[in-house]
């Protein structure tokens, strides 16, 4: 009897194979979901100043205090964003 409670079940192998086959892919297109909205996010130096000029937005007129207070924010949304999915009720 104990030795019918010791030998592995048929088929647990393979399924374990393709458990862990399903989780590279699963962890894959994750990076890469990632990987793409990363590139998305970054803007280069000079295509900020670009923005910044076409906006009219003077820099100089905002606190650091308060960049830093809006930038919290921006991160805090963009967690949001990346890392949930908003149900609306």
């Amino acid at each position: 009897m104990l030795e019918e409670v010791g030998k592995p079940v048929p088929g647990v192998e393979e399924t374990l194979d393709e458990l862990y086959r399903e989780r590279r892919i699963d962890e894959e297109r994750l990076e890469q979901k990632v990987d793409r909205r990363r590139k998305l996010a970054v803007v280069s130096s000079e295509d900020l100043a670009a923005m910044l000029k076409e906006s009219w937005l003077d820099v100089h007129s905002i606190s650091l205090e308060k960049a830093a207070d809006y930038y919290e924010k921006a991160r805090e949304l963009e967690w949001k964003r990346l890392s949930s999915t908003q149900a609306h009720s």
